[in-house]
């Protein structure tokens, strides 16, 4: 019998697809468009195998423990506490640099259908908001921050299949013609990398609630 207090297998999942699906695949792809064009796509599949990559590793290392926090507990138990002290830090600040640009890229994105919202009162009014409210939600605890996870990642996914569903039948070639506008240098692609790289992080903060997940091991492993 489940604990409902705890993240069974498909809320983990869902946890993790959230964790991904946020503000650097939906504001990022315009961006890459300007640093490299078209060519730009080629770029994710590099991303893609290089975050495929250290995704297996945090699952195999994620197999071995039930404590929380994550790569914090990994790097301790591997180096010691000096450097799990560092990565713990490090991932405390970059989850703050997240949840701002979470915050601003809201604000931008809904600016673009609410003029209003580009207003320095309201968008950061509206960002002071959205923090608070994901603090109150982490304060409520495991069971409802779950319910809610649950009901956010489908009505992010569900959106986005109907939109690739039916944006696959309007690709055009011609859209991808020439491929690279201009010459592709080191500097450009690793910009453009760099960028796209963001839209991929996430997976890496699934396992930091272990004790919050039921058999966190055996769902890892």
């Amino acid at each position: 019998m489940g604990n409902g207090k705890k993240l069974g297998l498909w809320s983990i999942i869902l946890l993790g697809i959230n964790g991904v699906i946020g503000t650097g695949i939906f504001l990022l792809p315009g961006k890459a468009m300007k640093l490299m064009g078209p060519g730009s796509i080629w770029v994710y599949f590099f991303d893609m195998a290089l975050v495929m990559a250290m995704a297996l590793c945090f699952a195999e290392v994620a197999g071995l423990f039930n404590k929380n926090g994550g790569p914090y507990i990994y790097a301790k138990e591997a180096f010691g506490e000096f450097v799990g002290f560092e990565v713990g830090i490090m991932k405390l600040v970059v989850g703050i640099i997240a949840w701002a640009t979470f915050a601003v890229g809201f604000t931008t994105a809904l600016s673009n259908i609410w003029p209003a919202a580009s207003n320095p009162l309201i968008k950061n009014s509206i960002q002071i908001g959205i923090i608070l409210i994901l603090s109150i939600i982490n304060i409520l605890g495991v069971d409802f921050a779950k319910n809610l996870n649950n009901i956010m990642t489908i009505a992010k996914l569900v959106p986005l299949v109907l939109f690739i569903s039916v944006g696959i039948f309007f690709i055009k070639g011609g859209n991808f013609v020439p491929m690279f506008p201009t010459k592709v240098t080191p500097s450009g692609f690793g910009a453009t990398a760099i960028l796209i790289f963001f839209a991929f992080t996430g997976f890496e903060a699934i396992a930091v609630a272990a004790e919050d997940m039921e058999n966190p091991k055996k769902i890892y492993l």
